[in-house]
């Protein structure tokens, strides 16, 4: 009968038996505790990243969207208030 091994005995074994074969994020080089089916990448195809480093990129692309809206509405109040002469 065999004995199911712990996660970390199993991390060990794989890193002795299958070295370099670990996905590391490109960030911050901690590991992705993903394979390549499941990568997570940016949608400019930043990757592979691991879920903190996903979700920081995430939050500023947000952020980012965010400025650009809030900038538009301005650019908009400020065309609809006469403060605009160039267009």
């Amino acid at each position: 009968m065999s004995v199911a091994i712990n996660q970390d005995e199993h991390e060990r074994i794989n890193a002795h038996e299958y070295p370099g074969t670990r996905q590391l994020c490109c960030q911050c080089n901690a590991p992705t505790d993903k394979c390549e089916d499941d990568s997570m990448y940016t949608d400019d195809g930043i990757g592979p990243l691991c879920c903190d480093c996903y979700s920081l990129r995430s939050q500023e692309k947000e952020r980012d969207i965010l400025k650009d809206k809030l900038a538009d509405i301005k650019h908009d109040a400020s065309i609809e208030h006469g403060e605009d002469a160039a267009l």
